[in-house]
């Protein structure tokens, strides 16, 4: 059986090269995340107990997960400016980055009716 010559394709050289994301796109990402981020810092995270630095019970559990969702929308948001520097953007990682995007803010938004609401942590609203 004769053996074929078949030429080596560099990745450059791909006939279907991977579909890229607009740069403009991608600044509004990262304008959006970093966003979200700030948002939900100064209003969990910053603005969290009693002027004499007494904690609810409610915020001794969601402050925690509060700086993680921050800290990772401050990631993704930095990840996304980041991509907007570079020549040729992944799609693939740009449609990552936008469900890890989704589902950071999911859970900033379910914090709220998860502590307050499902598990009934005192927020010191009196009665």
């Amino acid at each position: 059986m004769p053996e074929l010559d078949r030429p080596t394709a560099r990745p450059d050289d791909s006939p279907h090269p991977e579909p890229t994301t607009s740069r403009a796109r991608l600044a509004v990402l990262a304008g959006v995340a970093l966003a979200l981020a700030g948002g939900l810092y100064f209003g969990a995270v910053a603005g969290a107990g009693f002027p004499d630095g007494h904690l609810t019970t409610y915020e001794r559990w969601m402050l925690p997960r509060a700086q993680a969702i921050v800290g990772g929308l401050g990631v993704v948001g930095l990840t996304f400016a980041g991509l907007v520097a570079r020549r040729t953007t992944s799609t693939r990682l740009s449609r990552s980055l936008v469900l890890a995007l989704v589902v950071l803010t999911l859970a900033a938004l379910a914090l709220p009716v998860l502590g307050l609401h499902w598990l009934q942590l005192e927020h010191g609203q009196g009665g």
